[in-house]
């Protein structure tokens, strides 16, 4: 069992997402608002401290003027974080949402998991880089690349230029430290495309090769040779502006997909019975001081993926999950019985939290330990993640919880082992 004491989403951690910007005008003090308007507020009161999550408000009275919407609840209505923050707004039931995928970048610096909950995906990759550049003025402000033939460097534009005239790839690089092992993140900008593909080079590996202009960011696993750039075909022309190589330390894709426990094993159900997919789930990734985390989420063609909380920490080790006694698991249900004018009666489904109580044995030597931290982490949201790892592994999406502790005692009846008895419950 661990538990993560999580870090705020804010404008230093956030870095960038395929979901627009709010389209709505940002709040301005000398602007009179007339009821029903919408503004957001991504500034504090000053007018130039950044505010997150980025909140919309909706105008309660004419001539609406001088009262920053946090400030005046009775001038202003909030209405909730815009869709491109909604991920980050410390709700669970508030979610992001975008035509079949979603792709974020954040600051993972320092932390060491992530959590994603209220998901509608079929699959998340999560990739960690290393945010260390290893070429050198790979921005091509400077002739600091090996060009193979065809390629010249355009001192006037600070781009590399490819004409046509190779024979075979030709490839554009640098003499770097390569890690067979590890996978290599490649970046680079095309312009002035006319013909041909160029894709990204690492170790002597090729990335998918482009045919147009754009910005690129592909995956490559290595060789052994130590070079890293971009690689030309032998019809392309075009241009390149910039290029960066980056280390991958951990890159996975996770499979959302399962069946109901109503499904029999077969084919008939394999091909008829519809698929369910789990909504919520944790990972784990190295401890780097300079790092970002990409998370992609991916859902069916045509159909909103949607994400309602993304949430980041550093993990603690809390013992192991005792099966003795049961880990007890259930929800908190909020839906409602309504009856209409006409008197009849009908349930009104609400949202709910998840809860679990679960205990845990660890060495002695930790009491005092995770006695502090969970003084700590009082009255704060959490990540608990209450499954196994190991011979023992468990893998229960009931387990996986954004939440805080309600209540926790430690038994000490040994010398060697103690045992520690915590309660979950979620936010929503």
């Amino acid at each position: 069992m661990r538990i993560a004491k999580l870090v705020s989403i804010d404008a230093n951690r956030f870095i960038s997402s395929t979901i627009p910007a709010s389209s709505e005008s940002e709040y301005n003090s000398s602007t009179s608002y007339s009821t029903g308007a919408i503004v957001k507020v991504s500034y504090e009161s000053d007018g130039s401290t950044p505010r997150c999550p980025i909140i919309l408000y909706e105008s309660l009275a004419d001539s609406n003027v001088g009262k920053y919407p946090p400030n005046y609840p009775t001038q202003w209505q909030e209405k909730g974080a815009t869709n491109r923050w909604a991920m980050f707004d410390s709700y669970v039931n508030t979610q992001s949402e975008a035509t079949e995928e979603i792709e974020v970048e954040i600051d993972s610096s320092s932390q060491n998991i992530v959590g994603l909950f209220q998901l509608q995906a079929k699959q998340v990759t999560l990739t960690q880089i290393v945010n260390v550049e290893l070429l050198t003025d790979g921005d091509c402000t400077s002739d600091s690349f090996t060009a193979e033939t065809g390629w010249s460097y355009d001192s006037v534009n600070d781009q590399y230029d490819c004409d046509g005239t190779q024979t075979e790839n030709t490839k554009l690089y640098q003499s770097v430290s390569i890690k067979d092992t590890l996978y290599y993140q490649v970046k680079f900008t095309v312009s002035n495309y006319s013909a041909g593909g160029i894709a990204g080079y690492v170790g002597g590996n090729t990335g998918t090769f482009v045919s147009e202009n754009g910005e690129y960011t592909q995956i490559v696993f290595p060789g052994n040779a130590k070079e890293a750039g971009i690689i030309a075909d032998v019809d392309f022309v075009g241009s390149i502006d910039a290029v960066s190589v980056k280390k991958i330390s951990k890159t996975e894709t996770v499979n959302l997909e399962y069946y109901d426990i109503t499904v029999r094993t077969g084919w008939y159900y394999y091909f008829f019975y519809e698929m369910s997919y789990l909504e919520d789930i944790v990972w784990s990734f190295p401890d780097y001081n300079n790092s970002i985390l990409r998370v992609k989420i991916t859902w069916k063609p045509g159909e909103s993926a949607k994400c309602g909380m993304l949430t980041i920490g550093q993990h603690n080790d809390m013992g192991k999950t005792l099966c003795e006694p049961e880990p007890v698991v259930g929800i908190i249900d909020y839906s409602k019985k309504e009856t209409d004018d006409l008197g009849r009666t009908y349930l009104k489904q609400g949202h709910y939290r998840k809860r679990a109580e679960v205990s845990a044995w660890f060495y002695n030597e930790q009491v005092d330990a995770i006695h502090r931290l969970l003084q700590k982490t009082r009255g704060t949201p959490i990540l608990i993640d209450a499954n196994n790892e190991g011979a023992e592994s468990t893998n229960y999406s009931s387990l996986l919880i954004y939440g805080f502790y309600r209540d926790f005692n430690i038994i000490i009846p040994g010398p060697k082992v103690s045992k520690l008895n915590i309660e979950f419950e979620g936010l929503i």
